[in-house]
Formats: C-alpha cells, sequence, structure tokens
C-alpha cells in the first residue's frame, strides 16, 4: 500500500500503468501508449497520457526513402537498424535497434543513405 508518492515507488507504478495501457492498446489495434513526465506531491502525482492510432505508425518522409513503417529495416555496412518507432513530428527521429540489440535515434537524412531490406 502506498501512503506517499515518491521517486521510487512512482518508478514502479509508471512500470504498471505502462503495462496496463500496453494492454488496452492490444486489445483495440491501436499503435502505442505510453505516460510521460510524472509529477508529484506526497499525495497526488500528475502525467500525461498520449495513446496513437496505427495510421501513426507510418510517416512519408521527404528525404528519397518514401514511407517508412515501424518495421521496417536498413542496412548500413554490417549493421542493420529495425525502425522500433516514428517519433512526433517535432523531434523527427527514428528509434531504431540494430541487429546486436543497441538502440538509437536517427534521423531520417542518414536513413535516406542506407540500403532498404
Amino acid at each position: 500500500m502506498i501512503n506517499k508518492f515518491d521517486k521510487q515507488n512512482l518508478q514502479m507504478l509508471r512500470h504498471e500503468i505502462n503495462e496496463a495501457i500496453k494492454t488496452i492498446v492490444d486489445k483495440h489495434g491501436l499503435g502505442r501508449g505510453s505516460i510521460g513526465n510524472i509529477k508529484f506531491q506526497a499525495d497526488e502525482f500528475r502525467c500525461k497520457l498520449t495513446v496513437s492510432t496505427r495510421a501513426k505508425s507510418t510517416l512519408r518522409v521527404n528525404v528519397n526513402i518514401g514511407e517508412v513503417k515501424v518495421g521496417d529495416r536498413f542496412k548500413e555496412k554490417r549493421t542493420i537498424y529495425t525502425i522500433t518507432s516514428l517519433d512526433n513530428p517535432g523531434v523527427f527521429k527514428f528509434s531504431v535497434i540494430t541487429n546486436t540489440g543497441k538502440k538509437y535515434k536517427i534521423k531520417p537524412e542518414h536513413i535516406a543513405q542506407m540500403e532498404k531490406l
């Protein structure tokens, strides 16, 4: 039982809330969902909830790579990058994971120079 909010129990709650959001997102066929920064006092906390439709899982980019979707794969030298999420247009970087498991954020201009698989 939580009587007072602090950083430790909010980390645990964040994980549980994100798992619950993932269950709802999967159930309704949505794209993704998450909570943002948590602001808190001893007796309450506030956060922003963001849920997107599957339509946001595809993005058209004007850097000669056309339409990019979550799951698309690109190769540069010996490294294969898989797009794991498309960030907000204001940030405009793709979250990718490599074939070795490392995670990066890459600009579309960089991906445009790679070979699409």
